[in-house]
């Protein structure tokens, strides 16, 4: 039978001192059913019939002060439950049992959410846990996206290479006369049956080769400071392989320099 411990300080609590005694027997029969985590599988028919009388769940779950919490899949959750059942969890004193309750927690993605909540006494409101639930979404979002960008993509057959370089070599020398020396570099490799190693290092050297110049930095677009038609700053745009201004509808393209397409 499992043993759990009950806050004898809670009757001086407003929040809980104004609950009627119905609301009182819900949340400790909440405490007493659910989880070691303080994770509760809600039942609403079996807990009206234990507590022996028919709760209003959803007005009692908004006078619980924020101290239960509704998470993405519908499980309730008493936020502080761990910390007043086991003490600070983040203490470097290990054991089986700390080890099986973070665990567990991490299982129902509850570690960061039980821990802000326990902050300072502070406590969310009852849909708090969604925000998190989003948050962790994000944060996958943003990963899988940092992943994409780092696998090579194929420009032309026979020349891959991660979009992050195609995109700089854009911005520096400009899209068409990238996607050009990509379009010779494939043909080039098809023909001889060989496979460069690097294809942005590969396309640099072939430009400069090309252009007869000892730097590659010879044929970068040069880009002024301010615009020479209304003087205010560029955005570093590029469209239609030429860097504008949008300040003030401005519109006005910069002057490539000679090594540009």
């Amino acid at each position: 039978m499992p043993k759990r411990l009950f806050d004898a300080e809670i009757w001086k609590k407003p929040w809980f001192r104004e609950l009627n005694p119905k609301y009182k027997s819900a949340f400790y029969y909440i405490l007493s059913d659910c989880d070691y985590v303080g994770v509760w599988e809600r039942d609403f028919t079996v807990a009206d019939f234990r507590i022996g009388s028919k709760i209003n769940w959803d007005d009692f779950l908004k006078k619980t002060n924020g101290n239960i919490v509704v998470l993405p899949n519908g499980k309730w959750f008493i936020v502080d439950y761990c910390y007043f059942q086991y003490g600070d969890l983040k203490s470097k004193k290990k054991s089986t049992l700390k080890t099986n309750i973070i665990s567990r927690l991490i299982k129902h993605d509850l570690w960061d959410l039980q821990n802000e909540c326990i902050k300072e006494g502070v406590y969310p409101s009852p849909t708090l846990a969604l925000g998190y639930k989003e948050k962790e979404k994000e944060k996958k979002k943003e990963k899988d996206k940092e992943k994409e960008e780092e696998k090579e993509k194929e420009y032309a057959p026979t020349v891959s290479m991660k979009k992050s370089e195609y995109e700089e070599l854009c911005t520096k020398f400009g899209k068409r006369k990238i996607d050009t020396y990509i379009e010779k570099i494939s043909d080039w490799q098809l023909s001889n049956g060989k496979r460069k190693k690097s294809m942005p290092a590969t396309i640099k050297n072939w430009m400069r080769r090309d252009a007869g110049v000892e730097s590659v930095k010879d044929l970068e677009i040069k880009i002024p400071d301010k615009c020479p038609k209304c003087g205010k700053d560029w955005t570093n745009e590029i469209k239609n392989d030429a860097h504008y201004c949008y300040n003030s509808d401005c519109n006005y393209p910069i002057v490539k320099n000679k090594g540009s397409p």
